[in-house]
């Protein structure tokens, strides 16, 4: 084949299926800093609330993050899917007008 482009759908599948393995392994984490998201402090004394202040603040941003990067993967993966019916449709078109007797 001179010049052009394949559609690889077994590696289109692959990527997905690792995308969705990382969106569920984040979604663990979020579980995860979610329990520990109130942090007591080790002490009644100013230095230790703040600490324990800074650290549930820390924890949030990164509960928020974790909800984000999510995010991004579920909206990625739903257009990797939609993509890749559109290439197999297209494919499967254009192979049959190429050999149509």
């Amino acid at each position: 084949m001179a010049g052009g482009y394949t559609f690889d759908a077994d590696a289109m599948a692959a990527r997905i299926r690792e995308l969705e393995d990382l969106g569920e392994r984040i979604r663990e984490q979020n579980q995860v800093l979610s329990r520990v998201a109130w942090v007591e402090p080790p002490s009644a004394d100013k230095a230790g609330t703040v600490q324990a202040r800074a650290a549930a603040v820390s924890i949030n941003i990164a509960i928020e993050h974790n909800r984000a990067m999510v995010g991004y993967i579920d909206a990625y993966v739903a257009r990797l899917l939609e993509a890749a019916g559109r290439y197999t449709s297209q494919e499967g078109e254009a192979a049959g007008a190429l050999f149509e007797k």
